[in-house]
């Protein structure tokens, strides 16, 4: 025989705590006292792709010393086991082949551990693949088959456990065996077949839990000979091929785990030894979600889990954690016995608003020792009173439950029970009106025309209308937030103040920083060197002197002298994003815009000046569920002129359409619609500022006064996509009037030979008219009008802007921009940036 390899050789020789690793080698491994030292950490492992074969014995051999034998390679002896372990508390893994008479064999007793990876295999010829001789673990991840006459695994000592996820496959005998009870468990996606039986205990108590497949050509599983009571529990995933047999003491068929599954009561025997589920005397369900149909004469236990289905039974008993639930929806489910509740114990109990339940019927007695009746109505107009049989007893009712709850705790129904002598009801009080879960103004104009609609609604609004009445408060209130259209009020305030930028850009003729320079005061309006810049000339110490006596003449005349052009265009790109915050009325609007605006403006003569300007921009509202987009066009004339007082006064009137389009997520409960609008708007404006400059050293300050109108008139609609359950509205005309008195400082420094205007400004604007904006609705599918109110914007609120400007070029001038607006209602911020120049 040849010698064993170099590893082996060295493990021999190093003494006490060892670990080497097996390459290929055709000698057996003998683990025996010359190579370990006694209780010593000592480990073996067969490498992946490497080999352990024999030709006369067993391919590894532990000896007296406990050993951890991880193979990821093949074992393959000829004539022995795989490895035998002789030592006690044996430790195996493997992730390999594991090939012999007996793949794994622990003869040492104590408590064991194999585990089978995923991917590993063990196959035995001829006894069992795995035997433990005493009692312990075994895992299977991987594949275990026997293909002789033993079975796939053999347990001697008591308590053993057995964990399969893998596929346990015996040609000739029993899948698993255990002398000492324990367990089995067969997880889901599992398998064990066998030819004879696929689990056997055999002299003490054990559990099989079945999850995934169980197949034999006899008995799917069997309990022979034990002295105690045995236990299968089948969980919803679970499947047995073939009879199950509970033989000795009292044996308990469970249902369990997590999930739902179906059982048909028919499969139990009850004596004739012919059906599926033979000799088991107590029957519980401890977990998972069962549906029972057909019929059985034996009694339930539910001791957990939820009971459901229109079966039979001999007897129900729902103890704490159980819950008992008629039907598959709506159902009944009888008793050819009688009916326990104990405390802790729940009865489901589905209602429909034509007076249908679920309910229980017993032909013998119902005992009520607590428990809780849980109410699940279905979406419906409820008719009050109404008076639902949910539990009827041949033999009479004795007791009461100690709860009523309802799933939705109706806002609008009042449930009660009623015992009498053979029977419990359950009776729908008077309803509620909706507005009394209506908090805000406009949750109760929603509200009422609800309550009227009752009755009479068709279509989305008549189911909208039966989600509604078994709401909760809160429930309630959220449906009516989704039904009163606050997006096309909200958004039409929101546009208001997007319109007066707009307004105030084209007054400003840059929308920016400099004022309108066209006229002559103006032109210095504070920035007489930025004047001069944008003229395409640079003041010199007498200019400055000039420029200081008599602005306005030296304006004049520098511009007259650099450019005699009188034509000023201006290009200006406009973005801003704010917020209104909710009140009593509504909710949060937030809004955003973004667009562009240009202009050319004449000089009329050193005084006045005319123009012209346009706007295109975008701006969103949003309400979470509910959105609005509108696209807008204006164009406005503009004027300025500086008085001999030197106070200088700009005008912009304009004219804006509007393309609207709106989409609302309607929910109320189960019902889900959207319900989408496009129509159009018309608005006016007109914005004014006078203002005056006075300059102190460096700097230029500016006081102004003005003021800015807005009007709009939107059209009238009718939503579509959600049926009966969208809005009308007949046209709303909005409009806003605010007024400012505010301060302007600015300076000016040079950078490269070219001036930059640094710009800041403080404003006080007060709304003149109507913080609060409304509108009338109705619904497609009729009834009252109600009004919807968006949240108030703020009646006085702070400016803030800061910017700078610069000459870019001879006759041409950038500028960029930041206005911040807040008040106690509403925040804004807004960007702007452009160009000006002459030609």
């Amino acid at each position: 025989m040849a010698a064993p390899d170099a590893a082996y050789a060295a493990c021999v020789a190093a003494g006490p705590a060892n670990t080497f690793n097996v390459n290929n080698t055709a000698f057996p491994l003998n683990l025996t006292a010359n190579c370990p030292a006694p209780g010593a950490a000592n480990t073996v492992t067969v490498l992946p792709g490497n080999t352990v074969t024999n030709a006369g014995g067993n391919g590894i051999t532990s000896g007296a010393l406990q050993w951890d034998i991880n193979n990821q390679g093949t074992i393959t002896p000829l004539g022995g086991n795989g490895i035998e372990y002789n030592a006690a508390n044996g430790v195996v893994t493997n992730s390999g082949t594991i090939n012999g008479n007996t793949s794994v064999s622990f003869s040492g007793g104590g408590n064991s551990t194999f585990t089978n990876e995923v991917g590993g295999v063990t196959n035995s010829n001829l006894g069992t693949t795995v035997n433990l001789g005493g009692t312990g673990t075994v895992t299977n991840h991987g594949t275990i088959n026997s293909t002789g006459f033993g079975s796939g695994i053999n347990i001697v000592g008591a308590g053993g456990v057995v964990n399969n996820t893998g596929t346990i496959t015996v040609a000739n005998a029993l899948g698993v065996v255990s002398f000492g009870g324990g367990t089995v468990t067969n997880a889901q996606g599992a398998s064990i077949t066998s030819s004879t039986g696929s689990v056997q205990f055999t002299g003490i108590s054990g559990t099989f839990i079945n999850a995934g497949t169980v197949t034999s050509n006899l008995t799917a599983t069997a309990f022979i000979g034990s002295a105690g009571g045995d236990t299968v529990e089948l969980q919803p995933t679970g499947i047995f091929n073939g009879n199950i047999l509970g033989n000795g003491g009292n044996d308990t068929l469970r249902f369990g785990g997590t999930g739902a599954g179906t059982f048909n009561l028919a499969e139990i025997d009850t004596g004739t030894d012919t059906l599926k589920y033979q000799s088991f005397e107590t029957f519980s369900v401890t977990g998972g979600e069962w549906t029972f149909n057909n019929t059985t004469t034996v009694p339930f236990a539910i001791n957990g889990g939820t009971v459901k289905g229109t079966g039979t039974f001999g007897g129900i008993t729902a103890n704490a954690g159980g819950t008992l639930a008629p039907g598959n929806s709506i159902g009944t489910l009888n008793v050819a016995g009688n009916v326990v509740f104990a405390p802790g114990s729940i009865y489901q109990v589905e209602i429909n608003e034509n007076g249908t339940s679920d309910q229980i019927v017993a032909t013998g007695t119902a005992t009520i020792n607590g428990g809780t009746v849980q109410l699940l109505p279905e979406a419906g107009t409820y008719a009050t009173p109404q008076t639902y049989t949910i539990l009827t007893a041949t033999g009479g009712v004795a007791g009461v439950f100690t709860n009523l709850t309802v799933a939705n705790n109706f806002a609008f129904l009042n449930p009660t029970l009623v015992y009498g002598a053979n029977n419990v009801q359950l009776t729908i009080g008077q309803a509620a009106a909706f507005g009394t879960a209506a908090f805000t103004r406009n949750q109760q104009q929603t509200a009422a025309v609800l309550t009227g609609v009752t009755g009479t609604a068709t279509g989305t609004l008549q189911t909208a209308l039966a989600n509604l009445t078994i709401q909760t408060g809160v429930g309630a209130r959220s449906a009516f937030e989704s039904l009163n259209g606050e997006i096309h009020v909200a958004g039409a305030s929101a546009a208001l103040l997007n319109i007066n930028h707009v307004a105030d850009t084209m007054r400003r003729g840059d929308g920016a920083l400099s004022r309108r320079g066209n006229t002559a005061t103006a032109r210095t309006d504070g920035y007489v060197q930025l004047a001069q810049a944008t003229l395409g000339s640079r003041a010199t110490d007498a200019a400055d002197i000039l420029i200081a006596a008599a602005p306005a003449a030296a304006a004049r005349n520098l511009e007259n002298e650099n450019n005699p052009s009188p034509w000023t265009y201006w290009t200006t790109a406009l973005g801003s994003r704010g917020q209104i915050d909710s009140d009593s009325n509504g909710n949060k609007t937030e809004h955003d815009q973004i667009g562009v605006a240009a202009g050319a403006e004449y000089r009329l003569s050193d005084n006045s000046s005319a123009g012209l300007s346009v706007a295109y921009l975008t701006n969103d509202a949003d309400l979470g569920a509910q959105d609005m987009d509108r696209n807008a066009y204006l164009v406005g004339v503009t004027g300025g002129h500086s008085s001999p007082l030197g106070v200088d006064i700009a005008v912009a009137v304009g004219y804006g359409y509007q393309d609207v389009d709106t989409t609302r997520n309607i929910t109320v409960g189960a019902f889900t619609a959207t319900a989408n609008a496009d129509y159009d708007a018309h608005s006016a404006f007109a914005s004014v500022e006078a203002s005056k400059t006075k300059l102190a050293g460096h700097l230029a300050f500016r006081p102004f006064a003005g003021a800015t109108y807005v009007y709009t008139d939107v059209s009238g609609f009718s939503e579509t996509g959600a049926g009966t359950a969208g809005l009308v509205n007949d046209g709303e005309e909005y409009s806003s009037l605010v007024g400012r008195l505010g301060v302007e400082v600015s300076t000016q420094f040079e950078v490269a030979g070219r001036p930059v205007v640094p710009n800041a400004s403080l404003a006080w604007a007060r709304e003149l008219g109507d913080v609060t904006q409304s509108s009338d609705f109705s619904f497609v599918g009729g009834g009252g009008s109600f009004e919807t109110w968006a949240p108030a914007r703020g009646r006085d609120s702070a400016e803030i802007g800061v910017g700078v400007a610069a000459l870019v070029a001879d006759n041409v001038s950038a500028h960029l921009g930041y206005q911040g607006t807040v008040s106690n209602k509403d925040q804004e911020s807004a960007l702007s940036a452009g160009v000006r120049f002459k030609w």
